[in-house]
């Protein structure tokens, strides 16, 4: 394990300088562990979360970077399955370009508006309809090094929909997804780790099914504050009055030693 580590620090010791001239908006450096408290509506820690960063690999022009996420008890402790054993980390992967820290709309919401799966369309298109799928934008996007308050990171529309054949009439309903992820603002923001400066991602998201028989709407704004070098220090959803609800809070971060970023 040692010498594993001992390559991958020598392996990032030559991007260190030209990250350390950049401010991306995640953690890049092996070793380095975060702690995370997930807090309810009451304020009180549900559950808690450690991430550990594994590695930074250069491929062609951009650096993958991996990390291992442990889910924790909220006395801090591995959460156990139903044997009694604890729960294993989760792998995780995010690339970083030259612009920026990549992502995509399903960090804010699991159901990204995709197309049906093909089993379930050749089903329904038996019974005289024909399945319809449309997009504009890309789910992807990315969080710059250069944060612009206003900047638009990502606006992504689909609608998917059935259609009579025989009449061409819409049939059976149709659900639309409609995501804006922005830069709202510029803030410090004070957590149990410390005070940072940070931007304020919002993603505001509409979901819409229109049927003979029902049509919800519903309607969230997702948040996320984060800082250079860090990546997320507070993220949750805000309702009406701009309250968080469930959120999750950095309380701490280690970082190898002599590793530290400037910030």
């Amino acid at each position: 394990m040692f010498g594993k580590l001992f390559l991958i620090g020598l392996s990032f010791l030559g991007l260190s300088d030209a990250i350390e001239a950049r401010k991306p908006y995640e953690c890049l450096i092996p070793g380095t562990e975060k702690y995370y408290a997930i807090h309810n509506k009451k304020g009180k820690i549900t559950d808690c979360l450690r991430v550990v960063v594994t590695g930074a690999e250069k491929q062609d022009s951009c650096l993958v970077v991996s990390q291992l996420e442990y889910q924790l008890d909220k006395k801090w402790n591995p959460m156990m399955d139903n044997k009694g054993f604890s729960i294993g980390p989760d792998s995780i992967e995010f690339l970083l370009l030259e612009r920026g820290v990549a992502s995509d709309i399903s960090e804010f919401i699991e159901n990204i508006g995709e197309p049906t799966d093909r089993k379930t369309v050749a089903f329904i298109e038996g019974g005289g309809y024909e399945y319809i799928f449309r997009s504009s934008g890309s789910p992807d996007f990315i969080y710059p090094d250069r944060m612009i308050v206003g900047d638009t990171l990502c606006r992504y529309l689909s609608e998917d929909g059935w259609k009579k054949v025989a009449t061409g009439k819409s049939a059976l309903g149709t659900s639309s997804l409609d995501i804006v992820i922005y830069v709202a603002a510029k803030e410090k923001v004070q957590t149990a780790a410390g005070e940072f400066d940070c931007y304020k991602i919002v993603a505001d998201w509409v979901w819409r099914i229109s049927s003979p028989l029902y049509n919800p709407v519903e309607r969230h704004c997702f948040v996320k504050w984060v800082a250079p070098h860090i990546g997320a220090v507070i993220l949750g959803e805000e309702d009406k009055k701009g309250r968080l609800g469930v959120y999750m809070e950095l309380v701490r971060i280690e970082w190898p030693a002599g590793e530290k970023p400037a910030m």
